[in-house]
């Protein structure tokens, strides 16, 4: 546990939510966004060979992946209920989702019967996830920021707003970073608009632009 103390406040540790690689890799670079999604979706393939999942599968899963990629191109129905009709996308989709990832093993096989019940469960259960999550972006900003400029702040989301709703959350008085210093009061209103009316608390202090 990292402690130091920086402007009067005791830190204790800080919790990075993943972390972008440094842009001097010559393998994993954002600019390889999908050879590093392509290695994730392998690894819970050869996972799954190597235990019970794979005892249940019956087969190698990537040879079975390939084949089922080979039919989808000539048999178009096999994709009916694909979103996008684009398989690759679509698992690589649901490697943000871990109890949807763990379950491309079994579609790939449902696939490869020429049945999708299983997909279309987890397509339902994504799209219930991702919805939980609001169907637009928050804003969160301090209106002091002295890094990241409010006024340009608000250039830039009525920039977004051409392609569709954006909630702005102006934490008036607040400075760089107000999820960490702004207390419970901006914590309430992430939890208000990420469950809906779930989330019963309210903070009257924060102005909403809309």
């Amino acid at each position: 546990m990292l402690r130091t103390v920086a402007m009067g406040a005791t830190v204790d540790g800080l919790v990075l939510d993943s972390l972008v690689p440094l842009q001097d890799g010559a393998t994993a670079d954002l600019s390889r966004h999908s050879l590093v999604a392509d290695a994730v979706g392998r690894k819970i393939l050869a996972g799954c060979d190597r235990g019970r999942c794979g005892q249940h599968i019956g087969e190698p899963l990537e040879p079975l992946y390939r084949r089922v990629l080979a039919r989808a191109g000539t048999e178009p129905a096999l994709l009916a209920n694909v979103p996008g009709k684009d398989l690759k996308r679509f698992f690589g989709t649901l490697l943000d989702f871990p109890s949807a990832a763990n379950r491309i093993p079994d579609m790939i096989k449902e696939l490869d019967a020429g049945q999708d019940t299983l997909l279309r469960e987890v397509v339902a259960d994504v799209r219930r996830k991702a919805a939980s999550m609001g169907s637009y972006p928050l804003v969160i900003h301090g209106d002091r920021d002295a890094k990241t400029s409010y006024d340009g702040a608000l250039r830039h989301i009525e920039a977004l707003r051409r392609a569709g709703p954006v909630k702005l959350l102006t934490d008036w008085g607040g400075g760089h970073s107000v999820l960490w210093g702004g207390g419970q009061c901006n914590a309430d209103e992430v939890m208000q608009f990420v469950l809906g009316e779930e989330a019963v608390a309210r903070c009257v202090s924060i102005t909403f632009s809309h």
